[in-house]
């Protein structure tokens, strides 16, 4: 109520100028308006509000915080915040008219696709549609020119190359020995006549003096014939390793002079094993005349590597044994 004096007290002023109490008491805190004891003169009340609008908006647009930009752009404290990251604006240095500016034109740049994580997508697809339309065209450039080749055709070549790369491969460190030692294998009279527990048993690794007979280690592998699976090599690999580290250079080769019995004890053969009178089953020699006879029984000859030969014939799998103290004569298969 005005009193008779004409001055209002705090809900009079504020219901005169329209705002709340509280805002009206805060507004004369801070000295934008003008309080003599409490009460307010309608004059000098409505002279200090209209005065506090003018430099309030003044003090917006030109230091704006990031509510009152939230609340002009119609957006969350939050998302300000982000809003002003992604354009690197710094609101205590830049007017509310400029970051209303560059909202408009980030709103534009990415509604055209031009702007954020569409710009980049952009790029990206116009450059795979560029190197395709570039791929096709060189295509279409090598079908004209007669330069392709049908898949149909190209095939069985391949296979057939294929082929003859690894029959190469196989047969190189055959033949290298073949040529530089004259020596060859007979493999199928060997893969024949040995059973499997040679391969198995370690006294195929020792000389038949060390070992005794034959019966001792036959067992129910004995009567095989043919190579064991690779499972089994696996799994004697180990053994077989420590077996051979134990085997001295010397019992690895035979003596100079190899008799029928020598090798029907030495590699555990029966009596007909050895059925070709006076000759060695197991190795040939490759002459200078381009004839191959085999190495008569009672020969003399340092260059016969019957056990080392053998052993490497009976494991033609690369890798499965390493002797580096073997003698190079024998060859790797």
């Amino acid at each position: 109520m005005p009193a008779d004096d004409g001055y209002l007290d705090l809900d009079a002023a504020a219901r005169f100028v329209g705002i709340a109490p509280g805002e009206l008491d805060k507004l004369a805190r801070a000295g934008a308006v003008q309080r003599e004891n409490g009460r307010f003169h309608p004059l000098r009340l409505v002279r200090g509000y209209v005065e506090h609008i003018r430099s309030e908006g003044k003090r917006k647009e030109k230091n704006p915080t990031q509510g009152e930009i939230g609340e002009h752009v119609d957006l969350s404290v939050r998302s300000v915040s982000d809003l002003l990251k992604k354009l690197d604006i710094d609101n205590k240095l830049s007017s509310l008219s400029e970051i209303r500016i560059a909202y408009i034109r980030d709103l534009r740049a990415t509604a055209a696709g031009r702007g954020g994580e569409e710009q980049a997508n952009l790029t990206l697809q116009r450059t795979r549609q560029a190197e395709a339309d570039a791929n096709l065209k060189q295509l279409e450039l090598f079908a004209r020119a007669e330069r392709l080749v049908s898949i149909d055709e190209l095939e069985p070549k391949l296979s057939h190359w294929a082929s003859l790369a690894r029959s190469e491969v196989g047969d190189m460190s055959a033949l290298r020995a073949k040529s530089e030692r004259g020596w060859a294998l007979a493999r199928a009279p060997v893969i024949s006549r040995l059973p499997v527990f040679l391969i198995l048993q370690p006294s195929v690794l020792l000389p038949p003096s060390k070992t005794g007979t034959a019966s001792r280690w036959t067992g129910s592998l004995s009567t095989g014939t043919s190579m064991p699976p690779s499972w089994l090599l696996q799994a004697v690999r180990p053994t077989l390793a420590a077996m051979l580290k134990r085997v001295s250079r010397q019992w690895m080769r035979p003596p100079k002079v190899p008799t029928r019995q020598w090798l029907v004890e030495y590699f555990h053969l029966p009596p007909e094993g050895a059925d070709l009178p006076g000759r060695c089953p197991i190795i040939t020699r490759h002459s200078t005349t381009g004839n191959h006879p085999s190495v008569p029984i009672g020969s003399q000859s340092k260059d016969i590597a019957v056990r080392s030969t053998t052993i490497r014939t009976m494991f033609p799998i690369s890798g499965v044994f390493s002797m580096p103290w073997m003698t190079p004569r024998c060859g790797w298969w």
